[in-house]
């Protein structure tokens, strides 16, 4: 019998978590390079983190969500489901009754009509 113990359990997930935001740091950069100059390589993974962060508490917590939930970040600010501008995103985030997946359609949805023409080809 194999038994994984409580400390690899974490080491596998920091590892995959880095993965991760390596990814989004290289998908960020090929769509949104203007934010990520400025923000700095330090911070944008900063960004990430605390989009994962937000994401989790909203128990959007399917890879591809995640990764979603941060392009909306960058598109409409970093604390786009707080904005009253955007009073759609809290409501969609906060629905208990929907899974992880159909919150981030819902919003993407949403987020298009709320999008200049020239930032849909982002």
């Amino acid at each position: 019998m194999l038994i994984v113990r409580n400390e690899q359990m974490d080491v596998f997930r920091d590892y995959m978590r880095k993965q991760f935001e390596d990814l989004m740091v290289g998908h960020l950069n090929a769509h949104y390079p203007k934010e990520c100059e400025a923000l700095g390589e330090k911070d944008l993974r900063e960004t990430i983190q605390y989009g994962i962060e937000q994401a989790k508490a909203y128990h959007v917590d399917i890879e591809r969500d995640v990764s979603r939930y941060i392009n909306l970040m960058f598109a409409f600010g970093r604390d786009f489901d707080k904005d009253e501008n955007f009073p759609w995103a809290s409501n969609i985030l906060m629905n208990r009754d929907l899974t992880s997946t159909h919150k981030m359609d819902l919003l993407y949805e949403e987020a298009a009509t709320h999008v200049p023409a020239s930032d849909k080809t982002r």
